[in-house]
């Protein structure tokens, strides 16, 4: 349209003025068309014309609303080099494009660039300004700025002012200060924000004062401050930490009462810490609870599958491999270990056998604690053909096991009474390089020899290790 304009302007011979431009300026931005305004700026350069600078701060809003910052900065430079600084609110867009842009400093410059124009800035921009000083961090300057914007403006500051500086002081680990500064935005009556609570709250925890984290907390509530998923969590970590597990599900509970959906890392934590503090109904119930809305993952399932297995509750994590795989979560080898391992304990060896070749169906590889458990289980099940079968498909595979598969089917031999056998065995894959010399193997050949009263060889073997 710009480009229509201008062949018109030639065609039929009348002047084109700024006027015309920048109500074109205007209408793309009322359309939501930032990409054909900032051509249509370009333009108004080109041909000298001058930007409007209210329509222009819509351009930079727009741009810096869509995280646009290096396009917006452009303009911004292209406006000071034609003589065209804007007004205050050009300077907070810019000011604010640079916190956004995590260049404190940059933003700092712009608001010395104001005052050294002998131009004299608002209190947003002292407040802007105020908040890059506490991002730098350089507390000594936003006390300076907060105590200029006083005198000059007869304001004491904003709430995001005493917000960032409180903030800057819990970083620093001044709480004390930090909460002088909360004493001082109380006292002017500007209420807290979420964010100055919760970063005081962490100052708090970060001092092993979780009482007085808590009280706040409760304080903060008690005034109408509804806590976000960020403060709950920071009071839940901290408590899991310290293993206070009580107060953990507490404000647990309570952060599910406010409707408040839980973060899966959150519960991960929650798992964790009640399995640390010996509550394994808690975590089952957290667990169970969190499983059908998504927030569960295989780490998780894979924290629980052994606590359901410890407790005799092998159907159950049965079927939670299955659930598993129903809601999209991968099971791993540790998770059809753990499942293996439980029905090897209850002398379920069939299930066992037949989650292992469910495993290898799907294209999980064993690794050598798979194989371990299903030669452990067989031979203390008293089926030392099945433990052999497993040991041969392990080595017809060319799978690379460690000692400890080696070392549990040398002694699944000797409890078996095989103890000759066993020595055979160990002999063999020394000799094979399938496994060096090993005190554990050649201790448990030792011990079966001397049970079944064969005190000649088990000097021998002694004497070979």
């Amino acid at each position: 349209m710009v480009n229509d304009l201008v062949d018109s302007a030639q065609r039929f011979g009348f002047e084109l003025n700024s006027r015309a431009f920048n109500y074109l300026l205007n209408a793309y931005i009322r359309n939501s068309r930032t990409d054909f305004a900032v051509d249509c700026f370009n333009l108004m350069l080109d041909r000298n014309a001058t930007p409007f600078a209210a329509y222009v701060n819509k351009v930079l809003s727009s741009l810096v609303r869509s995280d646009s910052i290096s396009e917006a900065k452009e303009i911004y430079n292209k406006m000071v080099v034609i003589g065209v600084a804007g007004d205050d609110v050009t300077t907070q867009l810019m000011m604010r494009a640079c916190l956004r842009e995590r260049k404190p400093e940059e933003a700092v410059k712009i608001f010395r660039r104001v005052m050294s124009r002998e131009a004299e800035p608002d209190s947003k921009m002292y407040s802007l300004a105020v908040q890059a000083a506490c991002k730098i961090p350089d507390l000594v300057m936003a006390l300076d700025l907060l105590r200029e914007m006083r005198e000059k403006f007869g304001v004491p500051g904003t709430k995001e002012t005493y917000t960032s500086l409180i903030v800057a002081y819990v970083k620093e680990g001044n709480l004390e200060e930090a909460l002088r500064v909360k004493d001082e935005m109380v006292g002017f009556e500007i209420p807290m924000s979420v964010i100055a609570a919760t970063s005081l709250i962490t100052g708090y925890c970060k001092g092993n004062e979780l009482g007085k984290a808590l009280d706040l907390f409760d304080k903060m509530e008690e005034e109408g401050l509804a806590p976000d998923r960020v403060m709950f969590s920071v009071m839940i970590e901290w408590f899991c930490k310290k293993e206070k597990m009580e107060k953990a599900v507490e404000v647990y509970k309570r952060m599910k009462s406010a409707g408040i959906v839980p973060s899966s890392v959150l519960v991960h934590t929650m798992i964790q810490g009640c399995l640390r503090a010996w509550s394994p109904e808690v975590a089952l119930e957290i667990f169970k609870d969190c499983f059908e809305t998504g927030l569960v993952n295989g780490f998780m399932c894979n924290k629980i599958l052994p606590l359901l297995c410890k407790r005799g509750k092998v159907d159950a994590a049965t079927r939670l491999l299955s659930m598993m795989e129903i809601n999209g979560i991968e099971p791993s080898v540790v998770s059809y270990n753990n499942v293996m391992l439980a029905h090897c304990r209850v002398k379920n060896m069939d299930l066992a056998r037949s989650m292992f070749l469910e495993m290898l169906g799907k294209g999980i590889e064993p690794n050598s604690y798979t194989y371990s458990i299903l030669i452990d289980g067989f031979f203390k099940n008293h089926d030392e053909q099945k433990a052999w079968d497993v040991f041969n498909q392990m080595v017809s595979s060319n799978f690379e096991a460690d000692e400890v598969v080696y070392n549990t089917f040398v002694n699944g031999l000797c409890k078996a009474g095989q103890t000759s056998k066993a020595r055979e065995v160990l002999q063999n894959f020394i000799k094979e390089k399938r496994c060096s010399m090993s005190c554990i193997s050649y201790n448990s050949i030792i011990d079966g020899f001397f049970r079944e009263g064969e005190a000649d060889s088990a000097v021998e073997t002694y004497r070979e290790m």
